[in-house]
């Protein structure tokens, strides 16, 4: 039996080894990766968001674009044991604990070692919003002034659907 197990690994093996070229002449030269109608790379499909690393680069960090090995080490081990924090937290403490299940940062920064995932301006930061978009929001603030979320904004384009269109037609 021990010795039938041992040739079943070893053709496994073997039949493996001679696959392995079939599924590197597979492979196409001239592939180019797809582009969308307008021409820009097509970027649809599902992203793997988990990291460490922050959206915009804390303030401390200034210029510095990029961390050494040792210091993403550093800051991969102080995130970590900052999770490991909060996921000890008793119930009651519902504040930043609230179904931490649903949160997977990962476990390791981006492997450029990026500061942050904002990468133009070259700061590491959202820009401020434009006089007219500060403008804009505020105008929006003052006329929801009052309502809650999901109230209509009115005016807006769905306050003639009547209350509760959007849930009656499945739009949220």
């Amino acid at each position: 039996m021990r010795h039938r197990s041992y040739s079943l690994k070893v053709a496994a093996v073997a039949g493996a080894l001679l696959l392995a070229p079939a599924f590197v002449a597979a492979q196409d030269e001239n592939w180019t990766a797809p582009r969308t109608s307008w021409g820009a790379p097509d970027l649809q499909g599902v992203w793997d968001f988990r990291t460490l690393t922050p959206f915009e680069r804390p303030v401390e960090l200034g210029d510095k674009a990029v961390l050494t090995a040792e210091e993403v080490a550093e800051y991969e081990a102080r995130r970590l044991a900052e999770f490991a924090v909060r996921d000890d937290q008793e119930p009651a403490d519902v504040v930043g604990n609230y179904n931490q299940f649903w949160f997977d940062p990962g476990d390791s920064a981006v492997e450029t070692r990026r500061t942050s995932l904002v990468v133009d301006p070259p700061n590491g930061r959202v820009p401020q919003l434009t006089t007219s978009a500060a403008q804009q929001r505020a105008e929006l603030e003052r006329v929801r002034r009052g309502l809650l979320m999901h109230d209509i904004t009115p005016g807006g384009w769905v306050e003639d659907m009547g209350t509760d269109a959007l849930q009656v037609r499945c739009i949220v």
